[in-house]
């Protein structure tokens, strides 16, 4: 399928722009009206929004904890490093190394620290290149959008300080600091990674307000208190947040690409979604916190397991997702064949 992927985008590609163009309005407006059970849950979750489909704001750019503020005995300025040199693009690639790409090239995503939806920089929503890049895998040009949307009506707002904290980005204890490394990102990665004084006393002051306890430079005594004291949020926000992460991926596909070890739980995230009829405002108060998330899946999960007519709905839900994304690709192939000539 990689291979025939990549002819169909070739084929796109070989097309002059201004047919590109018209291939991405064709594709896009045939979406909205195909007899597919993708598209009538696009189509539910577009009539539950209360306001304007699209219009919302734009993604805010990368932050840095401030030195002088959080750690004025040991100022050591932050520097965004241009990652496309060697030394600094391995920390990002190491630190990402177990979150695998998407097959979906977004043009929104869902900014828990903020509690909206945002457009993401650099792509727009019809941008013909990612429309296309998307569609050769069968993916509709709204898909990025319902699932960033899906995420929000999910989320409670529980954590909204835990998710603003750590939005910022990551540093190392030379300042070196990544655009395209947040704190939750190097959090959550598993891998060993430095952890300046900067970062967890501004995670402290900011989730705490705690000014006292630890003061920079820190000593190595108090370092296990530090780290285990952010830990301890970062734990219960990271399992609320991966939950409903993989909720909402499972939302439009059948087989999404999943992080934080979700991807072997697919069929009870399908079974989640059958059970309440696929209604994102229905399964969001049934979900629970970071610090009751593992009894919840522990007892809903054997739960959906032992449920025999259930678990058959959930596969009849994933068949019909693979066949809705079977049916964009063909039409995508079909409007390039049109506009190509055959």
């Amino acid at each position: 399928m990689a291979d025939a992927d990549a002819r169909l985008l070739a084929r796109f590609d070989a097309l002059k722009p201004e047919l590109q163009r018209e291939a991405v309005e064709w594709f896009s407006a045939e979406c909205e009206r195909l007899p597919t059970f993708q598209r009538q849950l696009i189509d539910h979750v577009v009539r539950s929004l209360g306001r304007a489909t699209y219009g919302w704001p734009e993604a805010p750019a990368p932050r840095t904890y401030d030195p002088a503020r959080h750690t004025p005995a040991q100022v050591i300025p932050r520097r965004f490093v241009d990652t496309s040199k060697g030394a600094h693009r391995a920390v990002v690639e190491r630190l990402l190394r177990k979150v695998p790409p998407r097959e979906l090239a977004p043009a929104h995503a869902y900014d828990w620290g903020l509690g909206t939806v945002v457009e993401l920089p650099g792509t727009g929503r019809l941008d013909p290149r990612r429309v296309a890049q998307n569609a050769v895998q069968g993916i509709d040009p709204r898909l990025d959008l319902i699932e960033a949307i899906v995420t929000q009506q999910l989320d409670d707002g529980r954590y909204r300080a835990e998710a603003l904290a750590f939005s910022h980005a990551y540093a190392d204890r030379d300042g070196n600091a990544y655009r395209e490394l947040t704190l939750y990102d190097a959090w959550a990665s598993g891998a060993e990674m430095e952890m300046p004084d900067v970062e967890c006393l501004g995670l402290v002051h900011d989730l705490a307000d705690e000014w006292k306890r630890w003061v920079a430079p820190v000593p190595p005594a108090q370092h296990k208190a530090l780290y285990g004291w952010i830990g301890e949020r970062f734990s219960a926000y990271h399992r609320a947040r991966g939950l409903r992460t993989a909720l909402a991926r499972s939302f439009l596909l059948a087989d999404p690409v999943q992080r934080d070890a979700y991807g072997p739980a697919e069929g009870r995230l399908h079974a989640f979604w059958e059970r309440v009829a696929s209604d994102p405002q229905a399964l969001a108060p049934t979900l629970p916190d970071g610090l009751g998330w593992a009894a919840w899946m522990d007892r809903e999960g054997a739960k959906v397991d032992s449920d025999l007519e259930l678990w058959q709905r959930a596969e009849a839900r994933r068949a019909a997702l693979r066949e809705s994304q079977a049916y964009v690709r063909r039409t995508f192939e079909g409007i390039l064949k049109e506009l190509a000539g055959g």
